[in-house]
């Protein structure tokens, strides 16, 4: 690390390089000298707050279809707080069901009912690989029947 101890005299000023720390030691009228305890990382306050701020916009509710009817257009919420271009994934849709990624939509027809409640996951990476995750669930119930009618 870069340490300076600075008097009255002779002011010093240090930056400190990319994660290098530096220790800031300051000395009193009395001799006695007297370190902070905080150490000083340097970052670039956009990284620094992208990072922190990288996640998805809102959430989803769980979601209830039926299997061999279509559903309603599903939209992910957007990723914001990231680096560059955000790209997104979607794991775990039931049968029949697609993501577009582009749209960040899911949509389609599920072929077949769940058994229960099945989790699927959001995911967005931005172009520095941060990585926001968001969790729901889909449950697909059988098909409607209104019996035989022949």
């Amino acid at each position: 690390g870069t340490t300076t101890t600075p008097t009255d005299e002779q002011p010093s000023t240090t930056t400190p390089t990319d994660e290098q720390p530096s220790t800031i030691t300051s000395t009193d009228e009395q001799l006695s000298t007297t370190t902070p305890t905080q150490t000083l990382v340097e970052t670039s306050g956009e990284e620094e707050d992208s990072e922190q701020a990288f996640g998805f916009a809102g959430a989803v509710e769980d979601q209830a279809y039926t299997a061999e009817t279509a559903i309603t257009a599903l939209v992910m919420p957007d990723a914001t707080g990231g680096e560059g271009e955000v790209t997104y994934r979607v794991f775990g849709l039931p049968a029949g069901l697609s993501f577009d990624a582009a749209t960040r939509t899911i949509s389609g027809t599920p072929t077949a009912a769940t058994d229960g409640a099945v989790e699927v996951a959001c995911l967005a990476e931005d172009s520095i690989g941060a990585v926001a995750v968001l969790f729901f669930s889909i449950t697909v119930n059988p098909p409607l029947s209104f019996g035989d009618f022949s």
